[in-house]
């Protein structure tokens, strides 16, 4: 499972691969992302969807950082980190991914993260507010 998620991370979404893609994607798989309500469906949508993604963010990239099993033994949770250009901070989240029955393929993806094209992380905001004077209402 953790060779398929560093698949997903680094040859589907980073180098935008689409034979990968379809090795590792079932057919019908489901990408959602639970952060902007929003979802696609299938494997053409979700490479429509990354070409997307790397024609506005051309140096994109992510990885999987560590994993954390589910017991139904099926799915299992990756926390990933990247960056969508060299001027934008570090995104950060978790995924989870849920396999087919013979875990030989990804059937669903749940997108968590905690930033994303170009928001600032909490720390970093709360930095650059210091000593700023509250907004009136």
């Amino acid at each position: 499972m953790e060779g398929m998620v560093h698949a997903y991370f680094q040859r589907v979404l980073t180098s935008e691969d689409s034979k990968v893609a379809r090795s590792i994607l079932a057919n019908e798989i489901e990408h959602r992302d639970m952060v902007r309500d929003i979802g696609y469906k299938g494997v053409d949508e979700i490479l429509d969807y990354v070409r997307q993604v790397k024609k506005a963010y051309p140096q994109l990239w992510v990885e999987a950082v560590n994993f954390g099993p589910s017991e139904d033994g099926k799915s299992i949770f990756a926390a990933f980190e990247g960056l969508a250009t060299d001027t934008t901070p570090l995104f950060k989240g978790v995924d989870l991914f849920r396999f087919n029955d013979d875990v030989s393929r990804i059937v669903e993806v749940e997108v968590y993260r905690s930033n994303w094209q170009g928001a600032k992380g909490h720390e970093q905001r709360k930095k650059e507010n210091e000593g700023k004077k509250p907004s009136p209402v």
